[in-house]
């Protein structure tokens, strides 16, 4: 934006594939006018695009402003975790804590999973090393639990631009235990990524770290309530079921459901 007209400038633009662009492109942009290098100076970025559906997305990544780069500004060294923290409990994203308190220590020992799954991915680094990776969970107090840890999560190697699935499996439950009497309770997870041999990891620290609110509340969820996916039922007659297996006897008071609007 040019700071004098609140005017925003077109300096660069790309077009999209319809086949599916996949690859990342290294653009440099110089800010040489001198009508920019002023106080108020904002840049941004749009996509353009359909009006409906998932169908137009771009991924922008790495953007740096700065006013004198080094030469081996582009030689990016970067592991970073792929997708988000998933649920740690076996069939449901959330339960009513009253109702896993309820149950015995192998009872919940059986709700709770054994492993998670941590994607890594090594983004520019073609002298991959090994790194690490250690999990904790902590409690509502700030009271905290190894999950994961030791074994062969102390040395992975993740080749250039590709992604790996390290097995990790989780400690046995001793993580979910709150004192109180409260009805709702969280736990988090988190999981970081760090060097065999100590140090820093990488020069982008903000994705080395996976976070994950395990929530007990007061209802039963399977999924997280986010907009991932979009189920229908079509010809006559057709009927959609939805089975929960309540952990304890209680009575049912409400049913929370989104129908995606069709028009």
């Amino acid at each position: 934006m040019n700071p004098a007209t609140q005017q925003w400038v077109p300096v660069w633009k790309a077009t999209g594939s319809t086949s599916g662009d996949t690859i990342f492109s290294k653009v440099k942009i110089s800010i040489n006018n001198p009508v920019f290098r002023q106080n108020g100076f904002r840049f941004r970025f749009r996509n353009y695009g359909s009006l409906t559906g998932m169908l137009d997305i771009w991924n922008v990544d790495y953007i740096s402003l700065n006013k004198f780069l080094p030469p081996d500004f582009e030689n990016i060294r970067d592991y970073a975790y792929v997708y988000q923290g998933v649920s740690l409990l076996n069939d449901y994203s959330q339960i009513p804590w009253k109702h896993f308190s309820f149950l015995s220590s192998a009872q919940q020992q059986a709700t709770v999973t054994s492993s998670t799954e941590l994607t890594i991915r090594n983004n520019n680094d073609a002298t991959s090393f090994p790194i690490k990776i250690a999990g904790t969970v902590f409690d509502q107090y700030g009271n905290s639990t190894p999950i994961i840890g030791g074994g062969g999560l102390n040395s992975i190697v993740v080749p250039l631009n590709s992604n790996v699935v390290p097995v990790a499996n989780l400690f046995s439950n001793t993580n979910f235990i709150d004192p109180t009497s409260n009805e709702e309770v969280d736990f988090t997870a988190v999981y970081d990524i760090g060097l065999t041999s100590g140090g820093i990891v990488d020069d982008y620290s903000e994705n080395d770290t996976l976070r994950y609110v395990q929530h007990f509340g007061k209802q039963y969820a399977f999924d997280d309530g986010s907009a991932e996916l979009a189920y229908g039922v079509s010809g006559i007659g057709a009927e959609l079921a939805y089975k929960f297996e309540v952990l304890k006897g209680d009575t049912l008071r409400g049913v929370d459901m989104f129908l995606r609007n069709q028009d």
